[in-house]
């Protein structure tokens, strides 16, 4: 019985047409049932794992729509199995753990799991900033899921390196176990902040979010945590979380927000015809902004409710934009990228989750057969509609009976 997959293939006209017309970007989106590959390793110390939950990330509805950046295309290969978020089952006789053990994966291609001597980024134990992940026998690939010989979450069967494998804590649910790849991401990133901020905002009420949100608020008890969102479900849930304020995106909100929090003020600027609105200028603002949707609107809030000499956390994977960046120089304000996650993240982010007292399972908000991928993307991308957070297939019985022509008549129908 062979073991199946969903395939993302890569084509330039359609991607065009896609940013001709972006509002048919998600019909034209694409995606294939077909067989895995051979699996293809640099040494040994690799095991099989077979995918239960696998996330769907925002940098896979980017890539789907066509809005990826090609700033990282070298490090990539297509065709690919997508999926880097999965909780699987371990199948594997050479495993250190029972097959059946639940576990999560760091899906990371750097020098360890190729194989190659460490760069002196790995070396260092940032393996997130490793420096060869285009080379050795492997050839490019970030990541599992985006390389075209080892397949994702989104499959039947997957491979991983044995020492990026976590086993799952006793009484984690499924539910909080499938977030733990972005909750590392988040880990990370706030690991990064120079020091303990006294007032936070996060701007994005989507799973990164919410989980900035939620993590913050357990690293550094006591902090006031506001959240700026959309809608009215990821409202609720960042309140359940813990939110001291949550603001809608009207501009006058985080304004009244601000001055009530700090005493700052919005200084009167001019409106000039033919030039855009210049962010708002406040005398004072948030200590740290995390901007978790990487969009030029929500770039220019977060550098604008900063306050002088603040520091902006940007986790949302930010793309090409444009966005007017005076208040970074005019206000010396810290811009802190964050990408991946270091050796102890997915430790953090399992103790994270591990969290009783915060409802991180109500993330996840739907689940999806792999033969419905057309309905998950379109669950994953329109929020509002669907009140939709995280959205995650859920793979059944391991494999798919018959062949590749019964596979896809599931696929279609």
């Amino acid at each position: 019985m062979a073991e199946y997959g969903l395939w993302y293939d890569l084509s330039l006209p359609r991607v065009a047409a896609q940013r001709l017309w972006p509002r048919e970007a998600l019909r034209w989106a694409r995606l294939r049932p077909g067989p895995l590959p051979e699996p293809r390793f640099s040494g040994g110390g690799w095991i099989r794992l077979r995918p239960r939950l696998a996330g769907i990330c925002g940098s896979d509805t980017a890539l789907l729509l066509g809005k990826s950046s090609p700033f990282l295309s070298g490090l990539t290969g297509f065709p690919a199995v997508l999926g880097h978020e999965v909780l699987a089952l371990v199948d594997s006789p050479n495993a250190p753990w029972p097959r059946g053990t639940w576990v999560v994966v760091d899906p990371s291609l750097a020098c360890a799991a190729r194989g190659l001597p460490l760069c002196r980024f790995c070396a260092a134990g940032h393996p997130e900033r490793c420096a060869r992940r285009d080379e050795g026998s492997l050839g490019p690939g970030m990541l599992l899921g985006y390389h075209p010989d080892l397949p994702g979450g989104w499959a039947t069967a997957m491979w991983a390196p044995v020492g990026q494998v976590h086993p799952v804590p006793s009484g984690l649910g499924e539910r909080r176990a499938v977030l733990t790849e972005p909750a590392a991401i988040v880990h990370h990133g706030l690991g990064l902040v120079p020091a303990r901020p006294e007032r936070l905002l996060v701007i994005g009420g989507g799973t990164i979010g919410l989980l900035a949100l939620g993590l913050a608020l357990e690293r550094w008890t006591g902090i006031t945590a506001d959240i700026r969102v959309r809608h009215a479900h990821q409202a609720e849930l960042a309140r359940a979380l813990g939110a001291s304020a949550v603001l809608p995106g009207e501009p006058g909100a985080l304004e009244s927000r601000i001055h009530e929090l700090t005493g700052g003020r919005r200084v009167p600027q001019l409106r000039v015809p033919g030039i855009p609105e210049p962010p708002p200028f406040f005398t004072d603002g948030y200590d740290l902004v995390i901007d978790a949707v990487g969009s030029a609107a929500t770039l220019e809030t977060a550098l604008a409710a900063a306050r002088p000499g603040g520091t902006v956390l940007a986790v949302g994977a930010t793309g090409p934009v444009r966005a007017d960046l005076t208040p970074l120089w005019a206000r010396e304000v810290a811009v802190v990228g964050t990408y991946g996650y270091g050796p102890g993240d997915f430790t953090g982010a399992l103790e994270a989750l591990g969290e009783q007292a915060l409802p991180f399972e109500r993330l996840v908000t739907h689940r999806f057969p792999l033969p419905a991928w057309r309905k998950a993307v379109r669950a994953a991308v329109r929020h509002r509609r669907y009140r939709s957070l995280k959205v995650v297939f859920e793979i059944q019985g391991g494999r798919w009976e018959g062949g590749a022509r019964d596979v896809a008549l599931a696929f279609s129908s």
